[in-house]
């Protein structure tokens, strides 16, 4: 297969000695193909928290006033 325009201007780059773009690009913190939706147990667990947390902050918003 034949090389793109941009392959043999990088190319051309590294045999000059100048950096490659490549080494510059950011790395994939996750794996995206990995992705799951939340499970229903997490979405429950997640809304009890934040309900949890909103009662004390009301809570010790009650106590100083």
């Amino acid at each position: 297969m034949a090389r793109s325009k941009a392959k043999k201007h990088r190319l051309k780059q590294i045999r000059e000695g100048k950096l490659d773009p490549a080494l510059s690009r950011e790395m994939w913190a996750i794996n995206p193909v990995a992705r799951k939706t939340p499970t229903k147990a997490e979405r429950i667990r997640k809304r009890e928290k934040k309900h949890f947390s909103n009662s004390l902050g009301e809570a010790f918003y009650l106590h100083i006033a």
